[in-house]
């Protein structure tokens, strides 16, 4: 019997780029020379741009039909893979100066340079700028200004811990081995990457392990960071008889006793089918591989293209891709995240600088999602004071997904589409109405202690009302490797999230059942509290209202379990600007404050006591102060617009819409004293 790798399925990481290159005997295409000469061997593909278009991104291009201009210039996305991306290559080169930097100090003219890597950077962000090229200008990327920092995977987690504070990204678009995999043209054999000396399922799939723990702690302790993973393709992956004899390699931790004569330890062993029955095929559900199964960070699986030519599309043109790996994680967690184009996707190859190919795969789904967060983050920035969090743009990117496909026609979550095609474009126009606050898109970035937080909502009936959060969880603890499939839930903040509606109806999270991970997303209600139907495994939690009856809706925030302390992001649509906090006038001096968030941008003011002399009002008679964490300081009100009095209720609002205050604790008074008029009435 033969031996390969002896403890390397243990004892260290075994990766491999998730894509296939097509037409790999297409020499002309790898060729250097004019493209026009070689012009003959290209075939009709999709392309990066159009891989953009799938999940709108274009639209947030100079250009768009967003108006926005965005571009990623100035962001830097780290992308790790199997080896260095080409740094000369004219999509990433402006004069004399590229947008890719390598980041391994061993890295030079000689190192290899396969075309995954510089294909994911491409997708990312290739100039697509050569107008007369249009190999070119199908190439764009989705972010075509950003900067690139270029790594090897081998040592990824602490590259992206030392490179967190610089990088707005990160891309992964490789796996560990799991399950079935050929071996190359040499060895020409089947090899199964789990413990066949006692399961016939890869204990891999949907485990956390302590490397998806090491992930979940890098980000933890990153909480800006947003980390792109693909899903791997190992679902249609299945033991194909290479060798032709039925013989194969598998992993054996314990001996069998049987069919290997040379026993020497753990190890892989090749074994005939007449001994070792092959496992089944890697199969549809469960088959994602470790990392892909972090709380944390983004996964993305791949859909064929989606080109319809005018939107909206609809769930008739959303078809996941035979390859992409489903959930859910062994603690049923909901996995992939999201999903976006990974069908021959057309990018830009390592073999020369003027060089293009087209590749199938999770790989460059998920290249393109990264681009479009690092335009998302781009867009959040020019609008807000402060940047966003990672969990921030998670739930951003999941709040706005298309959540229906053919094969799952029903809204809400799913183990093989997670939480629906990325729409760039509805997340960006989201962020701009909740800039504004003036619209029924909110968004808020805030922290939890221990004690249940409420927000309220008017909805008029006419939009769905929905409410999205995400937070980024604690590293959970590792399942051991003595149980396949362990369940036990690795969350460790339990926040909980529902809503209240006028009637006394309570709205649960949407809920799957990993038992059953074909069937359709449920969403309980009931006319009481009932923590059985909150969601305790997830750290991503959405309620829906299809149809609600117009009223004022309170948005709870709770958690299970023993108090802690925990950041998260909270997105609601569907309800106008929450009631305004009631503040009593003349509190100049008092302690009392009112929690206010900042779309909340509207206090009102009793005058019905206390206000006995003449005079009349205007903005600036309102003075407002803001709690920095030591102290109240004295809010820039100059933009406050003073609105009506309500003489059935002696009070008036000020607006302060323009005003962009931060988050926190607010006090408010009047220096006026005596009868004031408001316009002429008193």
């Amino acid at each position: 019997m033969t031996t390969t790798g002896k403890g390397r399925f243990f004892e260290g990481p075994v990766f491999e780029p998730l894509g296939t290159r097509l037409l790999l005997s297409m020499t002309p295409l790898l060729e250097d020379g004019p493209l026009e000469d070689r012009s003959a061997y290209f075939v009709n593909s999709l392309d990066n741009i159009d891989a953009a278009d799938s999940i709108n991104t274009d639209q947030l291009w100079s250009g768009g039909v967003l108006g926005l201009e965005l571009d990623g210039e100035g962001y830097i996305v780290g992308i790790w893979d199997k080896a260095w991306v080409r740094t000369t290559h004219v999509e990433f080169n402006e004069g004399e100066t590229s947008r890719v930097e390598l980041k391994e100090d061993s890295w030079d003219s000689e190192h290899p340079k396969p075309d995954h890597s510089t294909h994911v950077a491409g997708t990312i962000g290739a100039a697509g700028a050569r107008y007369w090229d249009p190999h070119s200008i199908q190439a764009k990327g989705s972010a075509p200004g950003v900067l690139i920092w270029s790594y090897e995977f081998d040592d990824d987690l602490a590259e992206l811990a030392a490179a967190a504070s610089s990088i707005v990204a990160s891309n992964h678009s490789y796996s560990y081995i799991s399950g079935w995999k050929k071996l190359g043209s040499l060895e020409s054999i089947d090899r199964w990457y789990g413990d066949r000396s006692r399961y016939m399922e890869s204990e891999l799939f949907g485990k956390y392990d302590t490397r998806v723990q090491q992930l979940d702690e890098v980000l933890y302790d990153n909480p800006y960071l947003v980390s792109v993973w693909s899903a791997g393709n190992n679902r249609a992956d299945d033991f194909t008889n290479r060798h032709g004899d039925g013989r194969y390699q598998a992993y054996f931790k314990t001996d069998p006793g049987y069919g290997i004569e040379d026993w020497h330890g753990a190890d892989f062993y090749e074994v005939s089918s007449e001994d070792f029955p092959p496992p089944g095929p890697d199969g549809d559900f469960d088959t994602l591989p470790p990392r892909k199964t972090a709380k944390n960070n983004i996964v993305v699986g791949a859909i064929n293209d989606i080109r319809t030519g005018d939107e909206p599309y609809g769930p008739e043109d959303v078809q996941i891709m035979y390859f992409s790996g489903f959930g859910p994680t062994d603690d049923g967690r909901i996995k992939p995240d999201v999903v976006a184009n990974g069908n021959l996707v057309w990018s830009t190859i390592a073999q020369g600088d003027y060089d293009y190919y087209y590749a199938t795969g999770t790989s460059f789904s998920t290249p393109s999602v990264t681009g479009a967060v690092v335009l998302l983050v781009q867009h959040f920035d020019e609008l807000f004071p402060y940047s966003p969090r990672s969990a921030t743009v998670k739930s951003l990117l999941i709040h706005t997904a298309f959540d229906q496909a053919v094969d799952a026609p029903d809204p809400g979550p799913n183990y093989s589409y997670g939480w629906g095609v990325v729409n760039a474009a509805a997340a960006a126009q989201f962020l701009s109405e909740a800039a504004e606050a003036d619209g029924t898109a909110w968004l808020n970035e805030a922290s939890y202690s221990g004690s249940a937080q409420t927000y309220t909502f008017y909805s008029d009936g006419s939009v769905p009302l929905k409410a999205t959060m995400v937070w980024t969880d604690p590293e959970g603890t590792p399942h051991g490797s003595t149980t396949l499939d362990q369940t036990t839930p690795v969350l460790v903040n339990d926040l909980d999230l529902w809503i209240t509606a006028p009637d006394g109806t309570y709205y649960y999270p949407c809920k799957l059942d990993p038992a059953n991970p074909g069937y359709a997303a449920t969403r309980p209600t009931d006319t009481e509290y009932d923590s059985d139907k909150l969601n305790h495994l997830d750290n991503v939690v959405q309620v829906m209202i299809d149809a609600p009856a117009a009223g004022v809706y309170t948005v709870h925030v709770g958690h299970t379990g023993d108090n802690f302390t925990q950041d998260y992001s909270l997105l609601v649509s569907g309800g106008s600007d929450p009631a305004f906090p009631h503040v009593d006038g003349m509190v100049i001096n008092d302690d009392r404050g009112a929690q206010y968030s900042r779309s909340v941008l509207k206090i009102e003011l009793d005058f019905s006591e206390n206000v006995n002399s003449t005079g009349s009002l205007d903005a600036s008679d309102l003075v407002l102060y803001y709690h920095d964490g030591d102290d109240y300081v004295e809010a820039d009100t100059s933009e406050a617009v003073l609105g009506s009095y309500d003489s059935e209720t002696d009070t008036v609002t000020w607006d302060f819409t323009g005003c962009r205050l931060p988050d926190g604790w607010y006090k408010a008074g009047t220096f006026l004293t005596g009868d004031v008029t408001f316009g002429g009435g008193s």
